[in-house]
């Protein structure tokens, strides 16, 4: 729920609240699995929901960052193809556990990409405060940055990661 907010808090340009939120989302992601297998309760549906989830909070934020860029046709362009590069990413690594094709680490992975946006939007209540004063719709500079660095590398590794899998699923 709290990275699902920072998708909402961040359409209104409260960038620096939309990093804490996904911060905090972080920090109850990273240890939920760790309680579930601690406390014996893991299962592959609690598995499902958590992927879901994982999904939806990205959605969220780059949905709230294609609200929060109307009028600027040219970065809700690049917020949704880093949005595209993200869920390509993910299916990729679907498709290769599917396939059991072994795919090398790649970059912009769900954690890399999470730091990116928790920087740029960090950086951009900064940006806002002190570069950016007077304007009615802040532009969040480094926000900026961290969506075209996203949806780069994330589409680069996705196709990157694809042809791999491609390449392993017919051998």
């Amino acid at each position: 729920a709290t990275g699902m907010g920072a998708g909402i808090v961040v359409v209104y340009g409260y960038f620096g609240v939309c990093s804490l939120l996904l911060i905090v989302s972080g920090f109850f992601d990273l240890f939920d699995g760790m309680v579930a297998r601690a406390t014996g309760v893991a299962s592959n549906a609690g598995e499902v929901l958590d992927a879901a989830v994982d999904r939806y909070t990205e959605y969220f934020l780059f949905g709230g960052l294609v609200l929060h860029y109307q009028g600027i046709p040219a970065m809700q362009l690049l917020t949704l193809l880093a949005l595209a590069g993200s869920s390509m990413v993910t299916y990729s690594s679907a498709k290769a556990e599917i396939y059991s094709v072994t795919v090398k680490s790649a970059l912009m992975r769900r954690h890399e990409r999470t730091t990116f946006m928790v920087m740029g939007t960090g950086f951009a209540s900064w940006s806002i405060a002190f570069v950016e004063q007077g304007r009615t719709t802040p532009f969040g500079y480094p926000a900026m940055v961290a969506i075209a660095v996203i949806a780069v590398l994330a589409n680069v590794a996705a196709v990157r990661r694809l042809r791999t899998v491609a390449a392993g699923a017919d051998s």
